[in-house]
């Protein structure tokens, strides 16, 4: 029987009007900023204000009431010596605390400050977010993030939630006997929720979930508002409002229809493959970083996007996929026998070290080798070799897209085979297997990982229910 997950009322709700619609306001009548990074940090106290802008930015004025030393906090607050080869040392950040008139506490760690010295001293902060802590009465059975994030993007909605009025298909829910998670539509955004089990911390699993996510929507998603209950503590997080998003890059697997069996078993993998030991830890992390890369050069430029992918495809080839055997065995036996002979030439030491740091260059193992050992297990194609290729040369040398439409198709053509190339990849280190879409093929058929797959691979247990909501 399915596993109903219910996202909880109440953690966001209570703040999440006044932020969506850009009229938070904190008072904190008692306010606190700490110096980061010394041993004798400078502390100033005073009545503090948070008022969120019309670009969505949050902004802390202090007004220091306490008596201080002020050429010591001149000094310290942005006019001391800098420190030769730091950029912007640690001391120059500061934690704030406080309390705001219903005894709430707040905190946001690591700020900067913009100091201003007349009659007295008023403190501006441009804050990157604001952290509400509250105490539970009884510890929390588990460990539980949720985020709200405006705007819409693309699932395979397949809950129903039935009201005494509708039936509304808004849900996507999935969980194992490790992690679950549920996201919802709700009204200007996404509500969206983790959940780790059997005793687990919530991080990295936490981030791990936002990740794939991400990749499987193919699009940036920055909350609004975050909220973690672990043991007997909440913490809300306000976030400075993100900039609308414009960048996305087609999903790895189908989104369009009501079957959700491949995008949990998507994130599922992400979740449970993350790490690779014993030579690789976070390796999802490492396929996330790549795939940013490419999101975010997608819709700025076409050709610098082109190299974008490629480089990012011989990234993960050689962090991921490139061993030792994938070296030309009888190319580097050759090289070996030719090495005393080059000892024994009359040229000059730096013409000679750079034959050398050629043919070490050489005889290492490169991404096409491990390309085409991934072709011989069926992971790749042909297609793929050769696209990357062509994109890589052109891209690393300066050619520039031509003004011919059947150019350019071709040039699309190849770009999206190599982000097809990416996917497949990405599927091989996460191990998934299940549908797909073949971006390697005009009109993006749909497809099975590993190519020609015809196992089929059974839905989550929970992937389909019914939750009623009053």
């Amino acid at each position: 029987m399915a596993t109903k997950l219910q996202v909880p009322d109440g953690i966001l709700d209570p703040i999440r009007k006044d932020v969506f619609e850009g009229k938070f306001t904190l008072s904190l009548p008692r306010c606190e900023l700490r110096q980061c990074g010394t041993e004798t940090p400078l502390t100033l106290s005073g009545a503090g204000f948070v008022d969120q802008g019309a670009d969505g930015g949050l902004t802390l004025r202090m007004f220091v009431t306490e008596k201080y030393d002020v050429r010591e906090g001149m000094n310290r607050l942005g006019f001391g010596a800098l420190t030769s080869g730091v950029l912007i040392p640690t001391s120059a950040y500061y934690d704030i605390s406080g309390r705001a008139q219903n005894f709430a506490t707040w905190r946001a760690e690591h700020q900067s400050v913009d100091p201003s010295f007349g009659v007295g001293t008023e403190i501006r902060v441009s804050l990157s977010h604001m952290d509400k802590v509250d105490t539970l009465s009884k510890p929390a059975a588990l460990k539980v993030k949720q985020w709200f994030i405006p705007g819409e993007f693309k699932l395979p909605w397949h809950v129903v939630t039935r009201t005494e009025r509708s039936l509304s298909r808004d849900r996507f829910e999935s969980g194992d006997d490790e992690f679950a998670w549920v996201i919802k539509k709700s009204d200007g955004g996404m509500d969206v929720q983790f959940t780790v089990k059997n005793g687990q911390e919530l991080e990295p699993h936490a981030t791990r979930f936002m990740q794939a996510l991400e990749m499987l929507v193919g699009r940036s998603l920055r909350p609004l508002l975050t909220s973690t209950v672990s043991g007997n503590e909440r913490l809300t997080r306000v976030h400075r409002r993100p900039m609308p998003e414009r960048s996305s890059l087609v999903p790895p697997v189908e989104l369009g229809h009501f079957e959700p069996g491949d995008a949990h078993r998507f994130l599922s993998c992400c979740l449970h493959r993350a790490e690779r030991p014993p030579t690789m830890g976070d390796q999802l992390l490492l396929l996330y970083r790549f795939w940013w890369r490419i999101l975010r050069s997608y819709q700025s430029d076409i050709e610098n996007s082109s190299l974008v992918l490629s480089v990012a495809i011989e990234g993960v080839l050689q962090a991921l996929f490139l061993s030792e055997h994938d070296a030309d065995a009888e190319f580097c036996r050759l090289v070996g026998a030719a090495e005393p002979a080059i000892e024994r030439l009359d040229i000059d030491e730096r013409v000679r070290s750079s034959l050398f740091r050629s043919l070490d260059h050489s005889i290492a193992p490169k991404p096409q080798e491990a390309m085409r050992r991934l072709r011989e297990q069926c992971v790749l194609a042909d297609a793929h070799i050769k696209a990357w290729g062509e994109l890589r040369h052109k891209g690393a040398h300066g050619a520039m897209l031509e003004d011919d439409l059947e150019k350019y198709q071709n040039h699309l053509d190849r770009y999206h085979c190599c982000l097809d190339l990416f996917y497949r990849i990405l599927f091989t280190a996460v191990g998934y297997r299940g549908g797909s879409i073949d971006y390697s093929t005009r009109g993006w058929p749909p497809s099975t990982f590993p190519p020609g797959d015809e196992v089929k691979v059974a839905s989550p247990p929970s992937a389909v229910a019914e939750s009623k909501s009053a």
